[in-house]
């Protein structure tokens, strides 16, 4: 009598397995290139519901990087396409690398420092290949030439003429 039962319990365990291999095939993703996953905040995923077609992540190719710099939205104005652009990696502060202003955004939002700041992308100028994605740094972004008094007394202008309405 205890023979059927557990037979019932073998087959239904087999159906687990064979539905749970299913569900696993299902759930692999795969892509045609290799390089580094990049997610927005993976935590942001953990018990998320997905759609079909939903972007969850994207593969960044590592040799092909770019960089991204928030620079203060007051001197945004100054930006150029094309401009030179020298980086320091804070994996490496003695070696300066060379980068042009590819992109400059319109849009201002807060940089992790909280200062309103406008994004611009820059690609490497020459062929770099040890930089990893998600590394940090800082930049030097190289403009046209200009009076040292006014560069020097220009923030400051701007803080008169905002206090006193001029």
């Amino acid at each position: 009598a205890e023979l059927p039962v557990q037979q019932l319990e073998v087959e239904r365990a087999e159906a687990d397995v064979l539905f749970f291999a299913k569900q696993q095939a299902r759930a692999e993703v795969r892509t045609a290139k290799s390089g580094f996953i990049v997610l927005d905040d993976p935590d942001a995923l953990v018990g998320a519901t997905l759609r079909t077609g939903q972007v969850v992540l994207s593969v960044a190719d590592p040799s092909r990087t770019k960089l991204r710099i928030m620079v203060p939205a007051g001197d945004a104005g100054f930006l150029k396409k094309g401009a030179r652009v020298s980086i320091r990696l804070d994996s490496d502060p003695l070696q300066s690398l060379p980068a042009i202003v590819e992109r400059i955004g319109f849009e201002i939002k807060l940089s992790e420092d909280k200062v309103p700041s406008v994004l611009v992308e820059a690609v490497w100028s020459d062929d770099i290949h040890d930089v990893q994605p998600g590394q940090t740094g800082s930049a030097k972004i190289f403009g046209e030439s200009t009076c040292l008094g006014m560069q020097i007394l220009r923030k400051p202008l701007i803080a008169f003429r905002s206090l006193t309405g001029f």
